[in-house]
């Protein structure tokens, strides 16, 4: 017997014995993987439940339901066993925080209908957009940052750049804190978009003395980064000061 069959089989030995109304064979039933892609502004913290109305989908209760995996910032799974020439109606909520699904023209959706066949088989949805404030998400980012075995141990390392939270490249920088390991950490949120590109470079100060440069000591073009739907971190390395030898 494979690994499916019997988990199948085991699941709806105790269905049956639930329902009272005997017990189903493995071939009365199939996996059904929901893949369930979901807008960008999505929070990182959220989770993606399938409610429908079978047991294996919470029946129809808010507070149940087929708990997905987070496979992506925009992708979630699972799977649930369904018997076979049903007809299932279902519904994707998203959870902690909990909105419904909404059609792209903003209106609530109706529930949907899955006809099981007598395979297994993926039902791919795609969410138009969630039921939730687009304030509750703003893009957050994880600066952490690796510089030269020779940096001054008492100098300070900023990041400075073409956003207002990094100093729209004015005099205004923002300083990063230095770990017991020895790198420079900060995070930021930031106003602008998901997708928003962003320019930065880190410096010790003065940008005409001690700006980051390339290993060999040339010139470096301004780091670039796409703003995540959410939270992000990104470790980097400065590869060497302008003031100061190859380390």
């Amino acid at each position: 017997m494979t690994r499916n069959n019997f988990l199948k089989t085991a699941l709806f030995l105790v269905l049956g014995a639930v329902a009272g109304c005997g017990t189903p064979t493995p071939s009365d039933v199939v996996q059904v993987t929901f893949d369930v892609s979901v807008p960008a502004n999505t929070p990182v913290t959220a989770g993606v439940n399938i409610i429908g109305n079978h047991a294996n989908l919470g029946n129809d209760s808010n507070d149940a339901g087929l708990k997905l995996r987070r496979d992506s910032a925009t992708k979630f799974k699972g799977t649930a066993f369904l018997p076979k020439g049903s007809t299932i109606l279902y519904r994707v909520r998203q959870k902690t925080p909990d909105a419904a699904e909404l059609n792209a023209a903003g209106s609530a959706m109706a529930p949907r209908t899955l006809t099981v066949g007598d395979q297994d088989a993926t039902e791919s949805i795609t969410v138009a957009q969630w039921d939730q404030s687009s304030e509750t998400v703003h893009p957050k980012v994880n600066f952490v940052v690796n510089v030269p075995s020779n940096t001054p141990a008492g100098d300070t390392v900023y990041i400075a750049g073409n956003q207002p939270e990094i100093g729209s490249w004015n005099d205004h920088q923002v300083a990063l804190t230095k770990g017991g390991d020895g790198k420079y950490r900060i995070s930021l949120t930031f106003a602008e978009d998901p997708g928003t590109g962003i320019e930065f470079k880190f410096v010790r100060g003065d940008f005409s003395k001690n700006v980051e440069k390339a290993a060999d000591g040339s010139e470096l073009s301004n780091r670039t980064l796409t703003l995540p739907a959410g939270e992000q971190t990104v470790e980097l390395t400065v590869a060497r000061w302008a003031d100061l030898g190859a380390p």
